[in-house]
């Protein structure tokens, strides 16, 4: 789990930064700085399992 963070840098060049589990991402542009844990805190992942109900056909 984590956030891929994109930022101009100078000309035409992008930086591109990850941040994982128990990191703090800040956010420049806003002046914002936020958990990873809370960007996630009600985010319930899909584990790709398949609950099947009633017959298959």
């Amino acid at each position: 789990m984590g956030v891929e963070c994109l930022r101009r840098g100078e000309g035409r060049f992008w930086i591109y930064e990850a941040f994982e589990e128990g990191e703090v991402v800040r956010l420049e542009s806003v002046d914002v700085e936020v958990a990873i844990a809370t960007i996630y805190e009600d985010v319930v992942l899909d584990t790709g399992e398949v609950a099947l109900e009633g017959p298959c056909y």
